[in-house]
C-alpha cells in the first residue's frame, strides 16, 4: 500500500498489486481510475456489509443507479508461507548480526540444539503473488445479498465459495456451490480443471470447520453428473481421488456439524466403499467407530457386503477397548435422585394476574360521557344461520363437528348479538375541535408531567437528609443507582434490596419512590394512548377510505377504545404490566366476542396445559408469548418457546429486544430437530 501526501495531508491511497487508486475527498476514499472510477470505499464495513466474509472491500456508488460492489481478494492470499532468506547485512551491520547469532548459539547450545548461524527464517509473502486480481460481486439494494446465479462464471462461484470456507460458513458455501451448473453442456475440461483445483486446495493456518464436508458433497454431485454425461474416465478418477483425499477431514468434522450440512448416510456409505476400493488408511479408524459408537443405523450386510468382515472385527476391537459406562451419572439415575419436594408442582407453573377491584378500575384518558358527543350507539344484529339438515347419512365424526359448530355459534351469538358498538358520527368541525381542545393539550400536559416526574425521581436518587451521606454521594464515594437500575429493581420488586446494598440513599422512602415510578410509567401509557388517538382522529378527518361504512366502524371502535381505555391490573402488586405497556407503546385491548387481551393472558397463565387459539392481530407474538415468558420465569422453571423455523429469527430478536433489554432475563437460542441424537457426555 502506498500513501501519498501533500503539505502534511493525505491525498492518495494506492494498492498497486490490485491496480486500485483512491483519492481522498473529505473523509471519503474515491476510486479515481479504471472501471470502478467514482466508487467510494466504505470505511469500517460490518460483517453484514461483507456478507459475513472475513476479507473484502465494499465500494458504494455515487450514482444510485449502479450496484454496490464487493471486491474479494484471491483466496490463495489468505494464507501465509515460510521462505528461508539469507542475511544481506554488510560492514558493522554484518558484525552486529554475527554477535547476535553467537549469543543465540550460546543460549540454545544449553538445550543440546545447535542452530544454523548464518541463516534466518522469516514469514514472507508468496513471491508468486506480486500481481493480484480481485473478484467483483454486485450486492442487491436494501437486502445486500450477493448477486449470483447459475449464469455467473464458474471461477467466480468457486472463489466466493472458498471465501465462505475460510469464514467458517459451510451453509453459505454449500448454497454457492449449488449454483454451479454441473450438467451444463458448457462444462468443458478447462472449467473441470478449475473445479479440481478448488477441491484440492485448502489454505494453511486457517480454520476450516465444515469446508471439507461441503467440498466432499459437491464432489459427489460432480461425480454423478460426470457419469450421467459419460465423460472421459480420467475425470472420474480425478474426482474419486479428490473424494478420498477429503474423506478423512470430513469424517472428523462430522459430529460437530448441523444436519443440513453434514454427510448423509448414503454419502457416508459411498465414501466408505470408495475408501476401501482405493485402500484409504482411514476406513477402519473412522467408519468403524462411527458404526460402533454413534449407533448409526447401517446394515453391514446391505451397505458393506464386501467389507462386512473387516468392519465387524474393527467394531469388536473398539467395543472391547472401550471402558465400561458409568451409569451413576446417567439421566435415569439422576432423575431418581431428585427429591420429590424439589420437583415442580402445578402451583409453581401458574400465575394469577393481580387485578384491581372493580370499584378501583379507572379510565386513563376520558370518561365515556366526555366522548359521547363524538359517537352514536348501534346494536349488532347477527343474521340467522340455520345448520339443520338431514344428518342421517352423515358419519359420526361429521355429526359431532356440526354439533360443536352449532354450540360455538350459539356462544358467539350470546356474546355479540345486540351488543352495543360506537360509531363516529360527529361532524369534521366537531372532531377537529375535540382534537385541538381536548387531546392535544392532554398530550402536552403528559409530556410535561413525564419530564417533571423523571426529574423528581432522579433528585430522590441523589438526595439524603444526612449531610455525611449527601457529601459521599456528591463526591462519588457512594455511587447512586442509575434510573435504569432503579427501573429494573422496581419491576422485580427489589427496591428494598437495592437500598440495602447502599445504592439508594438510606433516608429514601421506598414506598414513595415506588408510587412516583408508577405515576411516571402510567403517564407514559396515557401519553402513548393519546398520541394514537390523535393519529386516528387525524385519519378520520383526512382519509377518504373511511367514508366506507365498514371501515368507519373499525376506526370508530378502535378510537372509542383508546379514548375510554381503562387500567384493570394492580401495578402496585406487579408493575411489569405497566412498564410493558409504557415501553412497548401499546395498551391491552378488546377482542371479538367480548373478550379482552388480559382475559386470554389469564387463561394462558393460570392453566399450564391451556391452548389459546386467537386470530391475526390479537397479540399472540407481541403480547401473549412475551408476557407468558416473562411472568412464568419465576426462578423455579425454565420457560421454553417453540417456534417454526421461518419465525425463529423474528421471535428471537423480539425476545432479546423486549425481555433481554427491558427486563433483564437471559434468552437462549436452542436449535435442534428430531433427527439429532441426544447423548450423555
Amino acid at each position: 500500500m502506498f500513501l501519498w501526501s501533500q503539505k502534511g495531508r493525505l491525498k492518495k491511497v494506492e494498492l498497486p498489486r490490485y491496480g486500485l487508486i483512491f483519492e481522498v475527498q473529505g473523509k471519503q476514499l474515491v476510486v479515481s481510475e479504471g472501471p470502478l472510477k467514482g466508487y467510494k470505499l466504505k470505511l469500517n464495513p460490518s460483517a453484514e456489509d461483507k456478507r459475513k466474509l472475513l476479507s473484502g472491500l465494499v465500494l458504494e456508488p455515487t450514482d444510485p443507479k449502479k450496484p454496490t460492489k464487493l471486491l474479494l481478494p484471491p483466496s490463495r492470499t489468505l494464507e501465509s508461507s515460510e521462505y528461508e532468506i539469507k542475511t544481506k547485512a554488510k560492514g558493522l551491520g554484518k558484525l552486529f548480526y554475527f554477535f547476535q547469532k553467537i549469543r543465540q548459539f550460546i543460549e540454545l547450545i544449553k538445550t543440546g540444539k545447535i542452530p544454523e548461524i548464518f541463516s534466518e527464517t522469516k514469514i514472507q509473502p508468496d513471491p508468486n503473488l506480486e500481481k493480484l486480481s480481485y473478484t467483483t460481486v454486485d450486492l442487491r439494494p436494501f437486502t445486500q445479498e450477493l448477486v449470483l446465479s447459475k449464469q455467473t462464471p464458474v471461477e467466480v462461484l468457486l472463489e466466493v465459495a472458498e471465501h465462505y470456507a475460510v469464514a467458517e460458513q459451510p451453509a453459505e458455501m454449500q448454497r454457492i456451490l449449488q449454483l454451479i451448473p454441473l450438467d451444463s453442456p458448457k462444462m468443458d475440461s478447462a472449467k473441470l480443471q478449475k473445479i479440481f483445483n478448488f477441491l484440492d486446495h485448502s489454505p494453511r493456518n486457517l480454520p476450516h470447520q465444515g469446508a471439507a464436508t461441503i467440498k466432499l458433497k459437491f464432489a459427489f454431485n460432480l461425480k454423478n453428473s460426470l457419469k450421467k454425461n459419460a465423460v472421459e474416465k480420467k475425470f472420474i478418477q480425478a474426482v474419486n481421488k479428490a473424494i478420498v483425499s477429503l474423506g478423512q477431514t470430513a469424517l472428523e468434522e462430522g459430529p460437530s456439524l448441523t444436519p443440513d450440512v453434514a454427510l448423509s448416510k448414503r454419502e457416508k456409505v459411498e465414501l466408505a466403499k470408495l475408501a476401501e476400493k482405493l485402500n484409504a488408511p482411514y476406513l477402519n479408524t473412522h467408519v468403524a467407530p462411527l458404526v460402533a459408537e454413534k449407533g448409526t443405523a447401517w446394515s453391514l450386510d446391505e451397505d458393506f457386503p464386501e467389507q462386512k468382515k473387516v468392519l465387524e472385527e474393527a467394531v469388536k476391537s473398539i467395543k472391547d477397548q472401550r471402558p465400561p459406562r458409568d451409569w451413576s451419572q446417567s439421566i435415569q439415575t439422576l432423575e431418581k435422585n431428585i427429591h420429590p419436594e424439589d420437583q415442580l408442582k402445578e402451583a409453581d407453573l401458574q400465575y394469577t394476574v393481580k387485578r384491581l377491584p372493580e370499584d378501583q378500575v379507572f379510565y386513563r384518558l376520558f370518561q365515556p360521557k366526555e366522548v359521547a358527543g363524538l359517537f352514536r350507539e348501534e346494536e349488532v344484529v347477527l343474521p340467522a344461520i340455520d345448520l339443520k339438515s338431514d344428518r342421517s347419512q352423515l358419519e359420526e365424526c361429521e355429526k359431532y363437528s356440526l354439533e360443536t359448530l352449532e354450540k360455538d355459534l350459539e356462544n358467539y351469538r350470546k356474546a355479540e348479538d345486540h351488543k352495543k358498538i360506537y360509531v363516529l358520527s360527529a361532524s369534521p368541525g366537531k372532531i377537529k375541535q375535540f382534537l385541538q381542545q381536548k387531546v392535544l393539550p392532554k398530550i402536552a400536559q403528559s409530556e410535561k408531567k413525564i419530564e417533571n416526574n423523571r426529574l423528581k425521581i432522579e433528585e430522590k436518587l441523589r438526595f439524603s437528609s444526612q449531610p455525611e451521606e449527601q457529601l459521599a454521594i456528591f463526591a462519588g464515594q457512594q455511587p447512586s443507582a442509575s434510573f435504569d437500575e432503579v427501573k429494573l429493581a422496581f419491576m422485580k420488586g427489589q427496591l428494598g434490596e437495592l437500598k440495602a446494598q447502599k445504592r439508594l440513599p438510606s433516608t429514601l422512602d421506598v414506598e414513595a419512590l415506588k408510587k412516583d415510578l408508577i405515576d411516571y410509567f402510567e403517564t407514559q401509557v396515557q401519553r402513548n394512548a393519546l398520541e394514537s388517538a390523535a393519529n386516528l382522529l387525524q385519519e378520520a378527518l383526512t382519509s377518504r377510505k373511511y367514508t366506507n361504512p365498514e371501515q368507519r366502524k373499525i376506526l370508530s371502535q378502535a378510537l372509542h377504545h383508546l379514548l375510554t381505555t381503562r387500567c384493570q391490573y394492580d401495578a402496585k402488586e406487579d408493575p411489569r404490566f405497566l412498564v410493558f405497556e409504557a415501553q412497548q407503546f401499546l395498551q391491552f385491548k378488546h377482542l371479538d366476542a367480548g373478550l379482552e387481551q388480559l382475559q386470554l393472558l389469564e387463561a394462558l397463565l393460570n392453566d399450564p396445559h391451556a391452548i389459546v387459539q386467537a386470530p391475526t392481530g390479537s397479540g399472540k407474538t407481541a403480547v401473549f408469548s412475551v408476557l407468558r415468558s416473562l411472568l412464568k420465569a419465576n426462578g423455579k422453571n425454565l420457560v421454553i418457546q417453540k417456534v417454526l423455523p421461518p419465525l425463529f429469527q423474528q421471535t428471537y430478536d423480539k425476545y432479546k429486544e423486549v425481555l433481554g433489554d427491558l427486563y433483564g432475563p437471559s434468552v437462549y437460542a436452542l436449535r435442534f430437530n428430531l433427527k439429532m441424537r441426544l447423548e450423555e457426555s
